[in-house]
């Protein structure tokens, strides 16, 4: 999917860096709500009041994406309202659910008997 910014660090929890990326929202917005508001939703995107996109939640240790979740259909003032001003509604769940991702990753990784895979994530996790 095309990003429409580079990703943004956000926090830190449980050593995962969490990171925002809006991405192109492939969704029309004409079906996503009713006729009315549809029609003033476009306008405002048109216009720059409002942006359109698709939500990007990422969770990151040493430099490894180990979880992400995806929202679409976004429609807020800027893209940093998503994490700022809204930060209790969509994207606490995401960044809840990315971090759940990768502890299981991590999980699966280092009890996977395969060499190669421990080995790659014991020098990702060492730096």
């Amino acid at each position: 999917m095309e990003q429409l910014e580079i990703p943004t660090f956000i926090e830190t929890i449980d050593e995962f860096e969490i990171y925002f990326t809006p991405l192109v929202e492939y969704n029309p917005i004409e079906g996503s709500m009713d006729d009315e508001l549809a029609k003033d939703t476009i306008e405002r995107v048109e216009s720059g009041e409002l942006v359109w996109f698709c939500a990007k939640v990422t969770a990151w240790k040493a430099g490894v994406e180990l979880g992400e979740d995806y929202l679409g259909s976004c429609c807020y003032e800027s893209f940093k309202d998503f994490y700022t001003t809204y930060k209790e509604d969509y994207y606490a769940d995401m960044r809840d659910r990315a971090i759940s991702q990768g502890k299981a990753k991590i999980k699966r990784l280092l009890n996977d008997p395969s060499q190669s895979a421990l080995s790659a994530i014991k020098d990702n996790l060492n730096g």
